[in-house]
């Protein structure tokens, strides 16, 4: 690329002049001037010497008066032109030769079927041929001229035409790797900058004319449609992707939002240009645009002032892309020369900004997919810290069972003993017997009552005899009638969808929340709601006590609601009520069909 610019640059070095000095009149909108009102007026007219001449919406025409150029020579607009038309008569003669080309005209109809908006003077021997140009551009651009030897306006032309072809298919092999690495990584920021750059190559079509030429060479009229529809779509691309890329940030949504709804107007706008053709509807497209590249500097600087360091690397391409345009903006309102890059100022910015997306890109991909893995990393911290705690939960429990038994059980089974020794050994009377009896049977009485309680906290069995549904229903009205404590019990799910210990794990958790209630949240106040939809069971409990804990991780109790939810597959949630108290809640696919046996 470098040596074909290299080579471009030393043939732009053969043109006759660069901004030619001509004469020329500006006619309002409502005038009309032919050719022979200009040569043959009675009164002189009023020319004016210049380099550049600009057109507007209200002065469309200009008529340039040609100096002495030798003939054979030829001129060339360097700006894209709807309508050039060139006059021209030798010295004496009343006949005008007239050669026409420009935008709106089909190429098989142009004077010289170029890309280029060029005109090719005809053959004078005398070298005194009177030649006028008639300019019709109904917008505001800026028009000069340059002169060419023949031979090196084609060698130019055709190496315009390579570069153009080369910055064309880099930057169509980089749409694709976007549009590719967009359906693998779900990223729709890669889609988006795909989109923004196909919108340039549709402006930067019309902008060297290839479009006209190659692509619709017998429909000129798609050529401005083409330009309105790729300025419509990049603002909506843009907008698209800078409030993507912005969205994790510190900028508010609501204004990014307001950003995205921002460019989807200008597309519209676009489209209302298309299918009127209005030029002043175009004139403001062209404003709103300026206003859309001056909000989108405006929300990434934001961001960045608001500490967001990863908005930084947007300002390169966006920069890029913006000076681009700037550029171009400049080289048609004021004629401006930038030499080489003259023709090839949106290709380039195109190209840069292409390569430069895609690798800031490709490197947030990496940045985040690094950040993803020490999350990975501190996620199993975090998972074999729970499974240490449940052990020690385990071993908590254990420790309280084998308590249970030792102080509980098997205190009242030493007393039982004692009193049958006493019995057995004793001489009084049968009274006396029959009374240490009794306060054994009482004992064992209590030691059933006790075993009994010890089998229900390893295995409630009434999961077997009553079901889920009236176990929980059991448990609530227990807490309700024993503790003054107000229950709201909603259970609407089929029990047939639960393995057995889906229905245990249920229970101990609706079992330690009970218990939470109980000693920790001094609630007045619970519900418990199962519901089950569309394969998905959800569990919620909820509280009117204290609410979380300060420490976030919270006790024994929560931990085991925590690991026993992901016993079953569901993820612990642990919310504060708005009004005070505590909820914990889950939910687990369980399909009827593939229930667990």
């Amino acid at each position: 690329m470098i040596a074909l610019l290299c080579a471009f640059q030393m043939a732009s070095a053969a043109q006759l002049e660069s901004g030619l000095e001509f004469e020329f009149m500006s006619v309002p909108a409502e005038d009309s001037i032919t050719i022979d009102a200009l040569c043959c007026a009675a009164e002189p007219v009023n020319w004016e010497k210049a380099r550049s001449v600009t057109t507007s919406i209200n002065n469309p025409v200009i008529w340039i008066k040609l100096p002495s150029i030798l003939s054979g020579e030829i001129f060339e607009f360097p700006q894209m032109v709807d309508k050039i038309e060139l006059f021209e008569r030798a010295h004496g003669s009343e006949h005008w030769t007239i050669s026409t080309t420009g935008d709106t005209i089909p190429v098989s109809k142009r004077a010289m079927q170029t890309a280029e908006m060029a005109l090719k003077l005809s053959t004078d021997p005398t070298q005194k041929a009177e030649r006028y140009i008639r300019l019709e551009q109904p917008s505001s651009v800026s028009h000069s001229i340059d002169v060419w030897e023949e031979s090196a306006f084609i060698q130019s032309a055709e190496l315009r035409f390579h570069v153009q072809l080369l910055l064309f298919g880099f930057c169509g092999a980089m749409i694709a790797f976007n549009l590719v690495v967009a359906l693998v990584t779900r990223t729709k920021l890669f889609a988006f900058n795909a989109g923004t750059i196909s919108s340039t190559m549709l402006i930067a079509i019309y902008m060297n004319g290839q479009g006209g030429f190659l692509l619709w060479p017998e429909s000129p009229d798609i050529s401005f449609f083409m330009l309105v529809l790729g300025m419509g779509t990049l603002s909506l691309f843009a907008t698209q992707l800078v409030s993507a890329f912005l969205e994790n940030g510190s900028i508010r949504s609501s204004w990014l939002r307001a950003n995205r709804w921002f460019g989807v107007a200008q597309l519209l706008i676009a489209l209302a240009v298309i299918l009127s053709g209005s030029q002043s509807i175009y004139a403001g497209l062209l404003l709103i645009g300026l206003l859309s590249m001056g909000l989108q500097l405006f929300l990434v600087f934001t961001s960045i002032g608001k500490g967001d360091r990863q908005s930084i690397p947007i300002l390169v391409p966006l920069s890029i892309l913006i000076a681009g345009i700037c550029f171009r903006w400049a080289r048609t309102a004021f004629s401006m020369d930038f030499g080489w890059a003259n023709y090839h100022i949106m290709e380039i910015a195109m190209a840069l900004e292409a390569i430069t997306f895609s690798l800031i890109l490709a490197a947030r991909i990496r940045y985040f997919a690094s950040l993803a893995a020490r999350a990975e990393t501190k996620l199993s911290e975090v998972k074999l810290e729970a499974a240490n705690r449940f052990a020690r939960l385990q071993d908590a429990e254990r420790e309280r069972i084998a308590s249970d038994l030792h102080d509980s059980l098997g205190h009242s089974l030493a007393m039982v003993n004692a009193q049958l020794g006493k019995a057995e050994a004793s001489k009084q009377p049968i009274e006396d017997i029959t009374d240490r009896v009794t306060h054994s049977r009482l004992a064992l009485r209590d030691a059933i009552a006790q075993t009994r309680r010890i089998s229900h906290d390893l295995y409630p069995s009434k999961l077997d005899h009553l079901g889920l549904k009236d176990s929980l229903q059991e448990m609530t009205n227990e807490l309700s009638s024993a503790y003054d404590i107000k229950t709201d019990t909603v259970l609407d799910f089929p029990e047939n969808i639960l393995s057995a210990d889906d229905k245990l794990q249920i229970y101990r958790i609706t079992q330690e929340a009970i218990s939470n209630v109980i000693k920790h949240s001094g609630a007045g106040a619970c519900t418990l709601a199962i519901h089950w939809a569309k394969d998905l069971l959800t569990f919620k409990f909820s509280d009117d006590g204290i609410g979380m804990p300060e420490d976030t991780q919270g006790g024994l109790g929560l931990l085991s609601i925590s690991q026993r939810i992901l016993l079953i597959g569901g993820e612990a949630g642990f919310t504060s009520n708005p009004a005070g108290g505590l909820v914990v809640e889950f939910s687990i696919l369980r399909p009827i069909k593939e229930a667990k046996s």
